[in-house]
């Protein structure tokens, strides 16, 4: 979905434009982050492809370091890497969908939660479920009357057919794998891209 940014539009149209943007972009990085998960449990295409000679396979990987030093690591070796299996694939997961609800959650709060809608009330109870151990904490159940948080009647250019809700029963339910699933998850950032697209680009 490109952004639509016109002359007339305010800034704060323009800058609710360009974080749908963001947002939507952000939960399709999760194609990345799984497709790297699966190729490392593929050994055999991660030795054929370290051996083929092609730039960018046998390259090192770095996390800098404040004093100038680093992290190096052969990217190749630790995709192969033993210590690397599937019984922490669902901890990856956890991370990466973690980081983007914080993000999106953060991301949306500095404007406010816009107009506070459904869809953008339910990420912030996403966000604050993934910040404190991945458990929700219902601590004003009346609020929900003022500001529900769902996902029906969301935009209509990004329909998920799934029917989620915040309620007050959720208190110490777990977000992830009880509540939403990951695809779940990624459906909630893309709404709310969708939707800032939809009441402010008009």
């Amino acid at each position: 979905m490109g952004v639509k940014v016109h002359e007339t539009m305010s800034a704060p149209h323009v800058e609710a434009i360009s974080l749908g943007h963001r947002l939507i972009t952000l939960a399709y990085g999760y194609y990345s982050h799984a497709a790297a998960i699966d190729l490392s449990f593929n050994k055999e295409i991660i030795r054929i492809a370290s051996s083929s000679g092609h730039i960018g396979w046998n390259s090192v990987g770095k996390a800098k370091k404040k004093n100038g030093e680093s992290h190096q690591f052969l990217k190749t070796a630790w995709l192969d890497h033993d210590g690397f299996t599937e019984h922490i694939q669902e901890d990856l997961d956890r991370i990466w969908l973690t980081g983007a609800l914080i993000y999106s959650g953060d991301a949306l709060h500095t404007y406010g939660y816009f107009d506070r809608s459904p869809c953008l009330e339910l990420i912030r109870h996403l966000r604050n479920a993934a910040a404190h151990n991945n458990r929700f904490r219902i601590r004003n159940p009346k609020s929900l009357d003022t500001f529900p948080a769902h996902t029906r009647n969301g935009p209509k250019d990004y329909p998920t057919n799934s029917a989620f809700e915040i309620t007050s029963a959720l208190d110490g339910t777990a977000l992830m794998w009880d509540f939403m699933e990951s695809g779940d998850i990624l459906d909630a950032i893309i709404s709310v891209g969708y939707y800032l697209h939809e009441v402010y680009g008009s």
